[in-house]
């Protein structure tokens, strides 16, 4: 082992100077008495309060920038302001962290896909009850089922109409890029027609419950929902992973059989039988028997440690236990 190597862990990572710089003004932003619209301090005091040159400043108040907090104009009036706050800038922020994090591999489908039930479950609940005459009647109108074509958007629409009836702007800005990056990534305009169809029966069934009021209907609706279309985001999730592996493809038929052999798996998986030996399979492969992604280099994990040969299929046979939960809840 080099001497490099020995002191490595003796050593952790300098962040940039913009970067602190940019913690720095973030917090100033947040924690003190500043409105939108008021100025920051101009760069030249910056450079002096922070110690700093004017180039880590600027790279700074970019940051700043990007991330919606500040609006900088030129001129003799010109300056860094505190930008006036919109939801959509801070769920568009968080929707492309979520993409990248999912993109990475960093993120898995089983996080969004519970993420997204402890969200959208107590929205539907609260539309229930907080809806206005003219969101019901926006709520019917996407859940009405129509072509494939149209589904996609209308899938779309009808939970965003729905977390705007919920009357609460947080869940609302929670749950769009979670809602969002899925239905980008994983949930695709092919998908089988029989999918859709089965979507918008139970968007129906959510906007009949919401119509009555009743909250706890609303949310079991929407819990039984998310259980539905969880086979078919796998399936897609499989789909995505192979074509990145070595360019396999899948027809909407595909997708559909993939989706039905998650199902039976999370519903009746095979736990009695001793797995015979076979080699590792691929990450593909791992999701499409198990319905998580394969752990990226973990040191330790939950089961027991096995062989090389049997470990994995053994993984391969139990559910997750996510799937096990909503399986067990399904049947209650």
């Amino acid at each position: 082992m080099s001497q490099t190597e020995k002191l490595k862990g003796n050593f952790r990572r300098i962040r940039p100077a913009y970067e602190q710089v940019a913690d720095q003004l973030r917090q100033m932003i947040i924690q003190m008495d500043v409105r939108p619209g008021e100025r920051l301090p101009r760069e030249g005091e910056l450079t002096v309060l922070l110690g700093v040159s004017r180039s880590t400043v600027r790279e700074a108040l970019r940051v700043l920038q990007s991330e919606k907090l500040i609006i900088t104009t030129r001129g003799v009036q010109g300056g860094s302001f505190i930008a006036h706050p919109e939801p959509a800038h801070i769920s568009d922020f968080l929707q492309a962290n979520l993409g990248l994090l999912s993109g990475a591999d960093q993120l898995s489908i089983d996080d969004l896909l519970e993420a997204r039930e402890l969200l959208e479950v107590p929205a539907a609940a609260l539309a229930a009850t907080r809806r206005s005459e003219e969101q019901l009647e926006e709520l019917r109108q996407f859940a009405s089922g129509t072509g494939a074509i149209e589904a996609f958007s209308e899938n779309r629409d009808f939970h965003l109409s729905l977390l705007e009836a919920s009357g609460n702007m947080l869940l609302g800005v929670m749950t769009r890029p979670v809602f969002t990056v899925l239905q980008s990534r994983f949930l695709r305009a092919e998908a089988a027609r029989d999918q859709w169809e089965s979507v918008h029966k139970d968007h129906e069934s959510i906007y009949e419950a919401i119509a009555a009021g009743d909250a706890e209907l609303a949310g079991k609706r929407m819990f039984e929902h998310l259980q539905h279309l969880r086979p078919t985001y796998i399936a897609m999730d499989v789909i995505d992973r192979a074509a990145r592996e070595d360019g396999t493809t899948y027809s909407p038929d595909g997708i559909a059989r993939i989706a039905r052999t998650v199902a039976a798996r999370a519903v009746a998986p095979d736990a009695g039988k001793e797995p015979p030996a076979r080699a590792k399979p691929s990450a593909a492969q791992q999701v499409a028997t198990t319905g998580r992604k394969a752990p990226a280099k973990r040191t330790a994990t939950k089961n027991p440690p096995g062989s090389k040969a049997t470990a994995p299929k053994a993984s391969a046979q139990q559910p997750t236990k996510a799937v096990a939960t909503k399986a067990a809840a399904r049947k209650s």
